[in-house]
């Protein structure tokens, strides 16, 4: 008998692909039927949610998709999420095992990763900040990806690429106060960075 963990109706999101089906990993598909209930080889019968059309798959190609959790009563004060046995921890390695365990659940695989990069910040011996900042950005994509799939990281990102803060370099640098001392209010400044203001 077979043992799968999910029924039709679930949506999840794909891990693998042992079985030769066309789904890229970190794609949505709802599962619409149950193939072969009941014997060894029992899979699922999904359709993508991007319009990949219908294939086979097997519990060890997908995991259950667990939509974010937004907390729109938050007042901005105390939150319980916030209390962890800090006291129980001895290294950061404690810590991301029970952020792990209590937490993070499938995601840990990435989001260690995430936490050693912020903890280690350059430090390591061979790294840079550099180095561990596009390691925090890489690693975050790949949890983005587990949630909302390929096609949706890729929009992501490209309304990333597509923000004006994202558009290049600055190409003129002025002095953030006028010849009498006074703020220039002539234009509006983008960033203000060591008393000047950088136009894009």
């Amino acid at each position: 008998m077979n043992n799968l963990k999910h029924k039709a109706g679930d949506t999840v999101v794909i891990t693998g692909n042992s079985r030769g089906h066309e789904y890229e990993v970190g794609d949505l598909v709802g599962i619409i039927n149950i193939i072969n209930e009941g014997l060894v080889d029992a899979r699922y019968l999904g359709t993508g949610q991007q319009g990949q059309g219908k294939w086979a798959f097997g519990d060890d190609e997908c995991a259950l998709f667990e939509p974010p959790v937004s907390n729109k009563t938050s007042s901005g004060g105390p939150s319980k999420y916030y209390d962890q046995p800090y006291a129980t921890w001895v290294t950061t390695n404690d810590q991301m095992e029970y952020l792990a365990e209590n937490k993070w659940g499938k995601y840990a695989i990435h989001l260690k990763d995430i936490f050693k990069g912020l903890c280690r910040w350059g430090d390591k011996e061979g790294t840079t900040v550099e180095y561990d900042s596009r390691k925090i950005i890489y690693y975050g994509c790949r949890v983005l990806k587990m949630i909302v799939g390929t096609r949706g990281l890729r929009e992501y990102l490209q309304e990333l690429l597509d923000d004006e803060q994202f558009q290049g370099e600055p190409v003129v640098s002025a002095p953030l106060f006028d010849q009498r001392g006074e703020w220039d209010y002539r234009t509006k400044p983008k960033e203000i960075t060591n008393d000047c203001i950088r136009y894009y």
